[in-house]
């Protein structure tokens, strides 16, 4: 048997070794023109055509069925698409069957084979007894029918394909052991039922009934679609169906079933894969281009155009050195040569546009052998950084500026305080001696121990000796304040009995509270811890907060109350009914000087100062409550100390 062979270097061999080995006699042509013109000058029974991935299988086998004794011929196509309209297309125009350009040499024969079968089977094989060499052709199949015949049956139960052959109403004949293993039939419970029946699911069941009407027409048919196991599960497979004709009657079909599963999950895995890729590559925080070796834009991610302010028909295919930047194009090349390169800079724009500082990167693309294809540009908007880290450093120099000004303010108010220091110890040694002996005077002078004085002269001396004790309390307090800021001020902490220093506190404020027309108050609730603190200068507190209140309680009740504080400390509240203070003046009557509303007697201006700088040295605190006409309430909260305990007392109310 003779076979022409049309094909190029790539499959040329398999092809040729697989029809040597079924017994052909192979004719070779590199060319679909020269295999016509050889098929003209001595017709073929079989012939094998590649026409490359260019196609144009179907344009031969038009030309050749046109040829004489080329309609008895099988024409075997090798196809570099197995793409459903391919397969359709060389079958429309002729073709009696399809391989794939990497069949296995199994798939070969199997295909081989089945032409044979056709050959010996068909009647238009008498055509060739008009044809030169047809008594050779004969001899030839006389040698080799026996085999054939004997090989057939292997050939079919191992083609890598299932295959089903079919009556006429699509009821099986016979299917292979590649058909078993692909759908779970026996050849025994498959032979005599509808191949509908037993592999086309039930969504797909318009579909089989289209294909077998297809067959009972004589079309030859193919396609991509889903088959069921036996079992219930879903099989992707191409199916490639033909009908068997016997003289002008149709007996039946073949149809041969590839599973195309792994090729689907791989297509399946390819578009997830490139779907992850554009979505990585279109929501990049970060602008992005691909180019090609000639310098040109291929694609551009949403980013980069808005980066850049060009629309994506401004950059597809445009040269990179339109975009202006000399660093970038000078990357880019060096991305051709397989270099990767790195900067940051401001962005050389092609045209007019804001500022762009950017961080790039360029580096080259490849293909799977390692070459060079191309290249990838990822561009970073680093303006704001940029710009931010310059303001940083003009801030931080105006911080350094800043800094030392205040050092050298600070260096002079430390210097104003230590000559304010030395006043206050100028006035304590040198006001304070002086005053103590007026008053001695004034005192002896009251007493008419230097003679008597008459009514005008003993109240001159009176108004004398007030405004010498406000003086010299005065000088007290500037020197209490010294010593505080000075950091002289020693702590002499001890356990307190709160109730006993109250009691004798309160009987040291009577008469400046009776002279006011006053009523002193103590309640002592719950129970009254025993605290460790300074008791002189919790006294010193208690006695400024008390004689404000004999001075602006406008001669109404005074209450003195302690209660327990949170956390085991102490809480004593000195409240009156007085004048009260503003709200504008809440937050200066802490300060040194500062005296607010009216009063009978005037004062320094320094006891609540005093007072809130000792509550800070023994860890208290000192809060103020006040509404104008309404009173007052000073609260100083008391930790309570190292070794602190707590004692209960009775609670209790009493007036003094």
């Amino acid at each position: 048997m003779r076979a022409l062979l049309i094909a190029g270097p790539t499959s040329r061999e398999s092809l040729q070794y697989s029809l040597t080995a079924r017994g052909w006699r192979v004719t070779f042509e590199k060319t679909a023109e020269e295999g016509l013109q050889q098929f003209r000058t001595s017709p073929f029974p079989l012939v094998v055509v590649d026409c490359g991935p260019d196609g144009g299988g179907a344009e031969f086998c038009e030309r050749l069925r046109d040829v004489p004794m080329g309609r008895a011929a099988y024409i075997l196509v090798v196809t570099h698409s197995e793409g459903p309209a391919t397969v359709k297309s060389l079958l429309d125009a002729g073709a009696n069957d399809y391989l794939p350009v990497h069949a296995s040499t199994e798939q070969i024969e199997g295909r081989v084979a089945y032409a044979e079968c056709h050959l010996f089977a068909h009647p238009a094989a008498d055509a060739w007894s008009t044809v030169k060499g047809y008594h050779l052709q004969i001899a030839e199949l006389e040698e080799t029918l026996g085999v054939q015949q004997a090989s057939l049956e292997e050939l079919f139960e191992s083609a890598p394909e299932g295959i089903a052959v079919v009556d006429g109403q699509d009821r099986v004949i016979r299917i292979n052991s590649e058909f078993t293993r692909l759908f779970g039939y026996s050849a025994e419970d498959a032979r005599g039922r509808q191949v509908n029946e037993m592999i086309v699911p039930d969504n797909l069941a318009e579909e089989g009934r289209a294909i077998t009407d297809s067959m009972v027409r004589g079309e030859r048919m193919t396609l991509e679609t889903v088959r069921k196991h036996r079992d219930g599960h879903l099989i992707d497979v191409s199916v490639l169906g033909t009908p068997i004709r016997v003289g002008d009657g149709l007996i039946g079909a073949y149809g041969i079933y590839r599973d195309i599963t792994a090729r689907k999950r791989g297509e399946a895995a390819l578009r997830e894969s490139e779907e992850r890729y554009r979505a990585l590559f279109n929501q990049s925080p970060v602008g992005v281009c691909l180019f090609d070796r000639e310098l040109r834009i291929v694609n551009a991610n949403d980013r980069l155009l808005h980066l850049l302010g060009s629309s994506r028909e401004d950059l597809d295919g445009m040269p990179v050195d339109r975009l202006g930047d000399r660093t970038i194009v000078a990357a880019t090349r060096h991305a051709l040569d397989g270099e990767t390169t790195e900067y940051e800079g401001e962005y050389e724009r092609a045209t007019a546009g804001p500022r762009l500082i950017i961080s790039a990167r360029c580096a080259p693309l490849r293909d799977s052998d390692g070459r060079v294809m191309g290249g990838i540009a990822v561009l970073e908007d680093i303006t704001e950084r940029v710009e931010s880290a310059e303001q940083l450093r003009v801030q931080a120099t105006e911080l350094a500026r800043v800094n030392a000004e205040l050092r050298k303010r600070t260096l002079e108010l430390e210097s104003a305080m230590r000559a304010r220091s030395r006043l206050y110890a100028t006035m304590n040694h040198e006001l304070r001696t002086p005053i103590s002996a007026i008053m001695l005077y004034q005192e002896m002078l009251l007493e008419g121990t230097l003679g008597n004085l008459d009514e005008d002269q003993t109240q001159a001396v009176k108004h004398s000796q007030k405004a010498t004790s406000h003086l010299l309390e005065l000088v007290r307090d500037v020197l209490d304040l010294s010593k505080i800021e000075a950091g002289k001020v020693a702590i002499q902490p001890t356990e307190v009995d709160v109730r006993a220093l109250l009691e004798d506190l309160l009987s040291s404020i009577l008469p400046l509270a009776r002279r006011h027309g006053s009523e002193l108050q103590l309640e002592i609730g719950g129970e009254v811890p025993y605290i460790v603190t300074d008791p002189r200068r919790v006294r010193q507190i208690l006695l400024n907060l008390l004689s404000n209140a004999a001075k602006f309680g406008r001669g109404r009740p005074i209450i003195v109350r302690s209660r327990p504080a949170d956390g085991d400390g102490l809480c004593i509240e000195v409240v009156d009914e007085g004048v009260g203070i503003g709200p504008e003046d809440l937050q200066n009557i802490f300060e040194d000087f500062v005296q607010v509303g009216s009063a009978q007697e005037s004062g320094t201006g320094l006891g609540l100062a005093i007072s809130r700088q000792l509550a800070e040295l023994l860890d208290a605190s000192l809060e103020v409550e006040s509404e104008v006409g309404r009173g007052s309430t000073f609260r100083l909260i008391l930790p309570p100390g190292i070794g602190a305990r707590v004692k209960p007392l009775p609670a209790d109310a009493s007036a003094i």
